[in-house]
């Protein structure tokens, strides 16, 4: 897997000079959200164990700190990188808007029930 995240990292590099990757942190419950970003690079293969946990999941250590750096969850083809959350990252919470009346929305958009036809 780390083969397949180094080649796409080549890709990259080969259009843009300088590569970052976005990270999102979400309590969607909360809407509270932790936003940084962290320089992408390539991972020396050699240097991650990999276990299969109770999940059937794969999970990456470091040899050398035995930290859990990857999960690779084959059957949904999700490759998740853990990064420390940096104590710069940009903290926000967005308020909960108030819940829309469906049949005024409708109306006030003009809907007519000739925009969706159902085929069978």
């Amino acid at each position: 897997m780390i083969n397949i995240w180094n080649e796409r990292v080549n890709i990259a590099l080969d259009q843009f000079d300088f590569l970052r990757t976005t990270i999102l942190v979400r309590n969607i419950n909360t809407l509270e959200f932790t936003l940084f970003e962290e320089e992408t690079h390539k991972y020396v293969a050699n240097e991650y164990e990999w276990k299969v946990n109770s999940h059937g999941n794969f999970e990456g250590f470091n040899k050398t700190t035995n930290k859990h750096k990857f999960t690779w969850q084959p059957h949904g083809s999700q490759f998740t990188i853990k990064y420390a959350v940096p104590s710069s990252s940009v903290r926000f919470q967005i308020k909960r808007p108030t819940i829309l009346d469906f049949e005024q929305t409708m109306e006030q958009i003009g809907f007519d029930d000739t925009w969706v036809s159902i085929k069978s």
